[in-house]
């Protein structure tokens, strides 16, 4: 009997361990995280954690990562959990404002678990295998919690792996990560360079590239233009390379057989924009720290444009699609800066020195500019100063009105400045190339 006992006491002693270890073991598993597939890896500076691309997509990113489960079971066990996290881009070049190929970088610890090693946000480059290197100064276009993101239109296409040199803080060497190259294809077209000077003509407008040559570590271009109509006197001429292989940008690889020279030819300030162009309205003076919602859109050239407020001098706050008064607005006067919190929330300050008009467009054009002027006594025009900031789904402007004294409010005109554009295919000139060192 006292056997029998015995053995029944050992039996629930064995079960009740089972139970509790494998309890114990299920609690673990759903403390920890699980790793996500990623694409490559490589160690930071101090071996305690490494970065990982886990994505790579042409254009757009919404990345919305939940936290663990039973967070505060975390933080009783010693681990800081991180809060959830959102990411968005609008899958343009920050710089170019172009289409391109966007990558998600996220930092994980010994354990493979996310983490946040408090790094300053990193620097990207994408080094080809002539030596030449893509964005050398760029840094992430979002970087939140250990995890980076960003959008490049430059890359090196031709080569089927893809080095990412990687700068993880002021101080540190640089490291690189090796990867399947997402933008590689077998051949791409052939383009036939033109002898200079080269001429190219639209409408009313001739545009003359007289001379391009490497000069100060970068590529010098020479434009003059033409034009009996009075609409292009004066206009001004910006330019951007492109090569065969897509990619865009003010610097692109020597070692491409011929650059695409694109020039934009813009209106001068000083002439009349045509009609079809611009837009006229009426904007409220204010009186400091005061505000109105305007919430009226209109089309200009095909651009949807909001007018969100006008506002007095100090500022005005969109937070959770609610225009407010904040209560402590920032110190950095004429600059519209996001604030992002824990909780995936953004808001948006808008902040003047002057009373000022707050508006926001969703289809601009990457070549087209804005201007913003006051039109005065006899048709006077006066450019207000602009100041903009650019979501993941908008572009959002102020721009600084300064009326008359006593004015209560004040005519203003929105122009769309469209530019013609030019084209002409000319060879890297000598010299681009030896700069470059392997």
């Amino acid at each position: 009997m006292i056997a029998i006992l015995r053995s029944r006491r050992w039996l629930v002693v064995t079960l009740f361990t089972v139970v509790i270890g494998g309890l114990f073991a299920l609690l673990l598993f759903i403390l920890s995280e699980r790793g996500d597939p990623y694409l490559a890896e490589v160690g930071l500076p101090g071996g305690q954690h490494r970065l990982r691309l886990y994505q790579t997509v042409q254009g757009p990113l919404d990345y919305q990562w939940q936290s663990p489960r039973f967070q505060q079971w975390q933080q009783l066990i010693g681990k800081s959990p991180l809060p959830s996290i959102h990411v968005q881009l609008n899958g343009l070049d920050l710089h170019e404002q172009v289409p391109g190929q966007t990558f998600l970088f996220r930092t994980v610890d010994a354990r493979g678990q996310y983490a946040n090693p408090n790094l300053m946000s990193p620097k990207f480059s994408f080094v080809e295998s002539s030596g030449f290197v893509f964005d050398s100064v760029r840094w992430a276009d979002d970087s939140c919690l250990g995890t980076y993101a960003l959008t490049r239109c430059a890359l090196p296409r031709r080569d089927k792996e893809l080095t990412i040199r990687i700068k993880p803080d002021l101080n540190a060497y640089p490291i690189e990560m090796k990867v399947a190259n997402p933008c590689y294809r077998e051949s791409f077209p052939m383009w036939q360079t033109e002898s200079l000077p080269i001429t190219k003509s639209r409408g009313d407008l001739s545009v003359i590239l007289r001379d391009v040559e490497w000069k100060y570590q970068s590529l010098q271009t020479e434009f003059d233009t033409h034009s009996e109509s009075a609409t292009w006197q004066g206009c001004h001429i910006t330019r951007v390379l492109e090569d065969a292989t897509g990619n865009r940008g003010s610097v692109l690889s020597p070692f491409e057989p011929v650059w695409k020279v694109i020039a934009r030819a813009y209106r001068s300030d000083s002439v009349e924009y045509p009609p079809e162009l611009r837009t006229t309205f009426m904007v409220p003076i204010l009186a400091p720290g005061t505000m109105k919602a305007l919430d009226q859109t209109i089309d200009v050239a095909g651009v949807k444009i909001r007018l969100v407020c006008a506002g007095g001098a100090g500022a005005v706050e969109v937070a959770n699609g609610q225009l407010k008064l904040p209560a402590f607005p920032m110190s950095n006067s004429g600059l519209i800066r996001p604030e992002f919190d824990v909780t995936g929330q953004d808001s948006i300050q808008a902040v003047s020195t002057t009373p000022f008009l707050w508006f926001e467009m969703v289809n601009l054009l990457p070549e087209d500019q804005v201007v913003v002027q006051l039109v005065g006594p006899e048709g006077t025009r006066t450019d207000c100063q602009l100041n903009g900031l650019i979501t993941a789904t908008k572009l959002h402007k102020i721009a600084e009105l300064k009326p008359l004294n006593g004015a209560t409010e004040v005519e203003v005109n929105l122009v769309i400045n469209r530019p013609e554009k030019f084209e002409f295919i000319v060879a890297p000139p000598p010299g681009a190339r030896e700069e470059v060192t392997p």
